[in-house]
């Protein structure tokens, strides 16, 4: 039993589909339920059964997800280590999750990547994706793009996602290689198929501007709703934007505002600016000034040049909170020093009013 979960474990991390807790956390309980396997029963009896590597490290794999238990980072890392000690490939790798987060030890970007490469080195798919993404970024060792794009090819040709997307996307972007529209299309399709929510968004952007296959907007909207369904806040944000502007989809300004706000909750800076422009104009919705500032005022914070222009707009008019030029100028000086075009032209005519 304990050693066909942790099979099943290794199998989807080498597929790409670990990526968040709460991702792993339903994939987890996924097959316990499909398996009719009851994880309070598992977990109290690996809690009095510590005598191999498996056992060892799916206790740790509770405690760094809380499954049946508080999450306890210290303690799954602890176990990892113990079970890295007797060989075990996955604890490896989980240690070396825990070393680039800095859950239950201090961060620790060198030993994270020191790990993924062991991993690596044994051909596992997981290990590959990793490195590959520490040569890529420069994480824990110099950035060398040859070496990545190396790394992703051999993840990806096990059928990892996350590396089938990544080098899809080096390959659109011509980052480290020559631009090839037909290869990242290729790759963002495998990586969509294989039900990863950042390739079915990258995937739709290609049929929506027509790289690497003809324009197809319909084709575009479906991989956005597959995109949103599987929890990628860029594709709830572009549901929304489908659904303002008809592309793909009739027109549906309510539908429209439904995605900007789910995303914009939870911390999408586009979808907080254009929810935030969809009240300064009452545009399917009674204008309100106060939560166009609220909305513009966390974009922009967060970064989002074109909300750092259109708080300063508030500031300028006096909308939804007090006039105040001097500060009006400061968040147009943000926007425009991200060349912001329109912040820029503003700024150049307040300059000649109030400096």
């Amino acid at each position: 039993m304990v050693n066909n979960i942790v099979n099943y474990i290794f199998k989807i991390t080498n597929e790409g589909k670990y990526s968040t807790l709460n991702k792993n956390i339903k994939n987890i309980f996924d097959y316990f339920n499909n398996n009719n396997i009851i994880s309070r029963e598992i977990h109290d009896w690996l809690l009095i059964n510590q005598n191999n590597s498996d056992c060892i490290f799916l206790l740790g794999y509770f405690n760094y997800l809380g499954i049946e238990t508080s999450e306890d980072n210290k303690k799954a890392f602890d176990l990892f280590i113990n079970a890295s000690e007797q060989g075990h490939v996955l604890a490896q790798f989980y240690i070396g999750l825990c070393y680039q987060s800095g859950r239950g030890t201090i961060k620790d970007e060198k030993l994270a990547f020191k790990y993924y490469e062991k991993v690596a080195n044994m051909g596992y798919a997981s290990g590959l994706l990793k490195a590959g993404y520490f040569y890529n970024f420069g994480i824990g060792i110099a950035t060398n793009k040859k070496k990545a794009i190396e790394l992703y090819k051999k993840a990806a040709n096990l059928g990892n996602s996350m590396a089938q997307n990544n080098l899809a996307y080096m390959y659109n972007s011509g980052d480290g290689v020559d631009k090839d529209y037909n290869e990242a299309f290729k790759l963002f399709h495998s990586a969509a198929n294989s039900g990863n929510s950042n390739a079915q968004y990258n995937l739709a952007l290609m049929y929506q501007n027509g790289k690497g296959v003809n324009k197809d907007y319909n084709k575009a909207f479906e991989l956005f709703k597959q995109s949103a369904k599987g929890g990628n806040l860029d594709g709830i944000m572009m549901l929304g934007y489908c659904y303002n502007n008809g592309i793909g989809t009739n027109v549906d300004k309510k539908k429209a505002f439904e995605f900007y706000q789910q995303s914009a909750n939870l911390g999408h800076k586009i979808s907080q600016n254009n929810l935030g422009i969809i009240y300064e104009n009452g545009i399917g919705v009674d204008k309100d000034y106060d939560k166009a500032f609220e909305l513009y005022d966390r974009a922009a914070n967060s970064g989002n040049s074109s909300a750092q222009h259109n708080l300063a707009v508030m500031y300028e008019y006096g909308k939804g909170i007090e006039k105040d030029i001097n500060q009006a100028i400061y968040w147009y000086e943000k926007s425009a020093k991200q060349g912001n075009q329109n912040a820029q032209n503003k700024l150049e005519k307040l300059r000649k009013w109030f400096l």
